[in-house]
């Protein structure tokens, strides 16, 4: 009986990281449209094309509206 408890909370456990993991994945790569966003802590020049490439997703999205 033991056995079994124990057993079900480690498949609860399992699935809620599983659904915190996405969530984590969800709300740090994507921005609402589908496109993924850059990183937004790049050095020099990078940090420009990073700057670019957000606004162009951002205007894309508004476009779509």
């Amino acid at each position: 009986m033991q056995i079994t408890i124990i057993l079900i909370l480690e498949l609860c456990m399992q699935i809620a990281y599983q659904s915190l993991w996405k969530a984590f994945v969800f709300l740090t790569f994507l921005d609402g449209t589908g496109d993924r966003l850059p990183p937004t802590c790049l050095p020099g020049s990078r940090q420009a094309d990073a700057d670019v490439l957000t606004h162009a997703a951002r205007a894309r999205a508004a476009d779509r509206r």
